[in-house]
């Protein structure tokens, strides 16, 4: 029997992390997203920095909370258009795509409820996918042990679906392996991120860029560190020279 082969992973968050989180604030609706798409911005320094741990042999997968489809904010159609442009513009590095399109309990962080005649209430649940959760990344390592990995679904864009209920997201061949953790990372803008990382059984790198200030803060009043992340670094860029020994 052949020994499956091990592969150094590089998960990255979406928003905040790989690009400026432009639709952080607002109350945006599908129209405005369409304008979020046209105007992404990768973090400078993020397409080279992408290509330089690539050289370095790791497969890069980006694990997203994308609750703005249960939140009826966003098309999922919309999600997979923006990975598609965001790809095209760190010139195709990125070679998977995972995300969670639920929110767990219908409530924003002021406490205040969503919009009842928007949300789409099928996807309001205590999911297992959705950060700090660790459901991604258990079906990304699923996916890739038998040769599998999500890229983007050029079809669901083409429908402009809400949502794809039957979860069935275009998958493409690859070699077979196994996630190497003791060589994979998780680098992220929010707790969340590291978090799920770490009990996913990575080391995890909080970056400032996005949310990562907010965190940062929480860190500081916070006594064992080490729960929450590995690493505090300024952004994508610091996080792979890390990684790699820069």
């Amino acid at each position: 029997m052949n020994q499956e082969i091990k592969q150094k992973v590089l998960f990255l968050d979406r928003d905040g992390t790989i690009c400026d989180d432009k639709g952080k604030f607002g109350t945006y609706n599908y129209m405005d997203y369409e304008k979020l798409i046209e105007e992404i911005e990768p973090i400078s320094g993020a397409k080279e920095s992408i290509k330089k741990i690539k050289k370095r042999g790791y497969k890069i997968i980006v694990i997203s909370n994308q609750a703005g489809v249960a939140k009826g904010k966003i098309r999922e159609s919309q999600v997979q258009k923006f990975n598609k442009r965001l790809n095209e513009l760190l010139d195709f590095e990125i070679d998977g795509f995972y995300y969670c399109i639920h929110h767990d309990c219908g409530l924003e962080k002021n406490g205040k409820f969503f919009d009842k005649d928007k949300i789409i209430k099928e996807l309001i649940c205590d999911c297992d996918c959705r950060k700090p959760k660790i459901g991604m990344f258990l079906q990304a390592e699923r996916d890739l042990k038998n040769g599998l990995i999500q890229v983007v679904d050029d079809e669901l864009i083409k429908k402009d679906l809400v949502y794809k209920e039957d979860r069935n997201i275009k998958k493409e061949k690859i070699e077979n392996f196994e996630i190497d953790k003791e060589k994979s990372f998780m680098v992220g803008d929010k707790i969340d991120d590291t978090v799920a990382g770490k009990k996913y059984g990575i080391k995890s790198i909080l970056v400032k860029t996005g949310e990562g200030i907010e965190g940062v803060n929480f860190l500081k009043e916070v006594k064992n560190k080490n729960q929450y992340t590995d690493f505090i670094v300024e952004n994508i860029n610091d996080a792979i020279d890390l990684i790699i020994g820069e």
